[in-house]
């Protein structure tokens, strides 16, 4: 007579920030992504309000935006896989606040599609690092709950982007 074993019991959200790398990971992950909403909006703001943008211009505000994001993902995962995982974090997100910054000094709208664009190309290597990183810091049991907590906040950012 065979016995099944049951099944493990997934770790609630309280389990999965107790581990001390995925709290930081998730801290992170909303504070990044607060300010990618509020960067995108006041860059859709000025370029509207401030430069008069047409409706040509503000779409390809957005395409800037999101064409790296499509073309690089894929390609991105590949090169975190080699790559140290801190580091990238760490250099992703410096980087992302200097160019985020650069938006500030723009003056024609070429540069703030050159600008988003580079902003996306490195918002590219975050996720994929991000995503590694919580594979590797927490028990199988875990792995649920983190990318439930981790899209829980991607979430309300698209309630917020959609408002």
């Amino acid at each position: 007579m065979s016995t099944v074993a049951a099944a493990p019991t997934p770790f609630t959200f309280r389990q999965v920030l107790a581990n001390d790398v995925i709290r930081r990971v998730w801290y992170a992950q909303v504070v990044s992504l607060f300010g990618d909403f509020l960067a995108l909006f006041a860059v859709i703001s000025v370029v509207s309000f401030r430069m008069h943008g047409t409706a040509n211009q503000l779409t390809w505000v957005q395409i800037s935006y999101m064409l790296p994001l499509v073309v690089l993902g894929p390609i991105a995962g590949v090169f975190v896989d080699r790559w140290p995982l801190k580091p990238t974090l760490i250099a992703s997100d410096l980087i992302r606040a200097v160019l985020a910054l650069l938006l500030v000094f723009t003056a024609d709208i070429w540069e703030v599609y050159v600008v988003l664009a580079a902003l996306s190309c490195v918002s590219s290597f975050f996720g994929p690092a991000q995503t590694v990183t919580i594979r590797t810091h927490i028990e199988t049991d875990g792995l649920v709950g983190a990318n439930a907590l981790m899209l829980a906040v991607l979430g309300s950012n698209e309630g917020l982007a959609a408002q």
